[in-house]
């Protein structure tokens, strides 16, 4: 992990504000993910660089879990209880229970479109279109289209402004 994403995005939330350095990560997040589809077969360098340039913003973590803590306070002063345990309990079992689905189901289909297996020898076997094509789909373009799709709902978050946190507070 770089040291200087979490220094530069801590300069972007003050020079822009939380919110928007917030819906910048997840812009960046969505667009960075496209880089991967310009490496061709044999373009290792160019592959571990765009690699590199879209784990970037997972540096700006933090800002997610400040706006968490936002909305908690939001609902504490909606609904006038303080809900953060049911919060930071499905932030952190929601990706839990996603994972192994997210895993299983693509490699479980592999075989469906046409996944040549290792050889006896142990050889790598290359691989139909097909298989590439659904990689490509599986790896870039549906986290890319759920990215675009979060950064969309992010957007319609209501608290805008820091003054309407600190009113809130």
């Amino acid at each position: 992990r770089c040291p200087l994403c979490p220094i530069s995005c801590r300069f972007v939330a003050r020079r822009f504000g939380k919110r928007n350095a917030w819906l910048i990560w997840s812009a960046t997040l969505a667009f960075t993910n496209i880089l991967m589809l310009i490496p061709q077969e044999g373009d290792i360098i160019l592959c571990i660089i765009f690699a590199g340039i879209n784990g970037f913003p997972i540096g700006a973590k933090f800002l997610g879990e400040s706006i968490l803590a936002d909305i908690i306070d939001y609902d504490e002063f909606i609904t006038g209880t303080r809900s953060e345990a049911t919060y930071t309990m499905f932030k952190s079992f929601l990706p839990k229970i996603c994972a192994i689905p997210a895993s299983a189901i693509p490699i479980a289909l592999l075989n469906v479109f046409g996944h040549v297996p290792v050889s006896k020898e142990g050889r790598i076997q290359r691989q139909p279109e097909s298989v590439k094509t659904y990689i490509i789909v599986v790896i870039v373009i549906i986290p890319t289209l759920a990215s675009i799709l979060s950064f969309f709902l992010k957007v319609r978050f209501q608290l805008k402004t820091k003054e309407q946190v600190d009113k809130i507070l």
